[in-house]
């Protein structure tokens, strides 16, 4: 068998091995949320157990994806405990992969270089470490764990504080890779294929730029959910401080949430001793999450390569690219009332789009980079093939090309498209009533002077998880 004929076989075999990821993935993905959405929770977690596989290891490339999927389908569930654990384990991959060097060392690695991020291990996000968090404060509160919940609400602060310098560094660190591969190639000019890329996605850039709505990646759940807890749970002074300052902020995010104000105020009444603790009057919190947050679609672009043998030439190549669909609002407003029967609707606390867009539009240029980087190296093995073996052994690079030029769509897709809130005062013991456009559900309250009641539902369709959680006692 001739050198290029065996090089051509290598090359199907590792088409045959790796471009297959992300077509399963999106399969499976679709089969998780089809279910999820319908409500048939349980059944949604038995398919992400299955898709994690039994290990849980860090090497597995969907392990964290499938995990997470997992815990939120159990939670809805209102199986917290297994849900918790479950968190737990993905609390593993992120230390794991911080501890790692930053994504540059996917430039690096040459098998990488000759497939895509697809069949790399997903290691999950800046907001979803903030979400693990968050979802294990608000699973230790509904099992009236408040030592462990007060536990997650640091984490949780502490993440949103160090994205900044996370997303800094990562930056840094891929124009430092991109640099290096430009260094170490004499036939392709990766610079200027890469910034003809960027040129050509100015407008997804200009799209996403829109959605900058918070500053710093924080997501104002988890604030204001600490605020609260730090509120209703203040075992010093020093907590009022500290929940005047995360509410504040809040406030800052979403100037038009009245309800969020009234929580501020109260927390600064308290920090300035104005208000007593025992004096507040009972009142019941309701955060309901709705709707599902978005997706992710392949997007493809064709871009000439400039080649430097022979004089300068180009080749054209393809590379793909991930690109955010925004599911469409499947719920009703929520409405709730107390024994007034004076309706009260929930205005908006955190747009999930917005939160989830504000980091991709971050990681957008890198994986663009990657990919063109990508595209440039396999485009050179079909170039350089074509050259040394004749056209067939050019047929078979090209044919690779095609097949593994995929984007990576992964992305946990059981979080929601937002969370509201509301507040109301209440009689201890008595009941307040969820009225969705007509659709009602009644809730008796536990003696208890404050009260959150957490409720998730992802479509109309789907029955929604109700958590009455008493955060006093009388």
């Amino acid at each position: 068998m001739s050198r290029w004929s065996k090089y051509g076989l290598v090359l199907l075999l590792a088409v045959s091995l790796t471009t297959g990821c992300a077509w399963r993935q999106a399969e499976r993905q679709a089969d998780f949320d089809g279910h999820y959405s319908a409500g048939d929770y349980d059944l949604a977690a038995m398919i992400a157990a299955r898709y994690a596989g039994d290990g849980y290891e860090p090497e597995d490339a969907n392990s964290l994806l499938w995990t997470l999927q997992r815990a939120t389908a159990l939670q809805a569930q209102g199986r917290h405990r297994e849900s918790i654990e479950l968190f737990d384990t993905t609390e593993a991959f992120f230390r794991l992969y911080d501890l790692e060097a930053r994504l540059s060392q996917w430039l690096r690695e040459a098998g990488a270089l000759l497939t895509n991020d697809a069949t790399q291990p997903y290691r999950g996000t800046v907001y979803d470490a903030i979400m693990v968090n968050t979802y294990k404060a608000l699973g230790f509160m509904a099992e009236g764990d408040m030592a462990n919940a007060r536990i997650e609400l640091n984490r949780a602060r502490d993440r949103q504080r160090r994205a900044v310098e996370f997303f800094s560094e990562q930056i840094l660190a891929e124009q430092q890779a991109l640099e290096e591969r430009q260094a170490g190639s004499s036939d392709a000019d990766y610079a200027g294929t890469v910034n003809e890329a960027h040129q050509r996605l100015g407008e997804e850039y200009e799209r996403l730029a829109h959605w900058s709505i918070y500053p710093d990646y924080v997501n104002p759940l988890a604030s204001w959910l600490e605020g609260l807890f730090l509120m209703s749970q203040a075992q010093a002074p020093g907590d009022f401080n500290r929940a005047s300052d995360v509410l504040g902020r809040v406030v800052g995010m979403v100037p038009d949430n009245h309800w969020a104000l009234a929580d501020y105020r109260w927390a600064e009444d308290l920090a300035e001793g104005r208000l007593r603790h025992r004096d507040l009057p009972p009142t019941t919190w309701v955060l309901y999450e709705s709707g599902q947050g978005p997706v992710k679609e392949e997007r493809q672009i064709q871009l000439p390569i400039g080649f430097r043998y022979d004089g300068t030439h180009s080749i054209y190549t393809g590379f793909a690219y991930p690109v955010l669909r925004y599911r469409a609002e499947a719920t009703p407003p929520l409405q709730v009332q107390a024994q007034d029967n004076v309706p009260r609707r929930v205005q908006n606390l955190s747009n999930m789009d917005a939160v989830i867009s504000t980091e991709f539009s971050q990681q957008l240029p890198g994986i663009v980079t990657r990919a063109v980087a990508a595209s440039v190296a396999r485009t050179t093995v079909q170039y350089q093939l074509q050259r040394q073996f004749g056209d067939f052994a050019g047929f078979l690079g090209l044919i690779y090309q095609l097949y593994s030029t995929q984007a990576d769509t992964r992305i946990w897709s059981s979080l929601p498209k937002q969370f509201d809130v509301l507040r109301l005062e209440h009689e201890p013991g008595g009941s307040v009533t969820l009225d969705w456009a007509g659709r009602t559900r009644e809730i008796e309250l536990p003696d208890s002077q404050f009260v959150l009641i957490w409720v998730r539902q992802p479509t109309t369709g789907a029955t929604p998880m109700i958590e009455v959680i008493p955060l006093s006692g009388r």
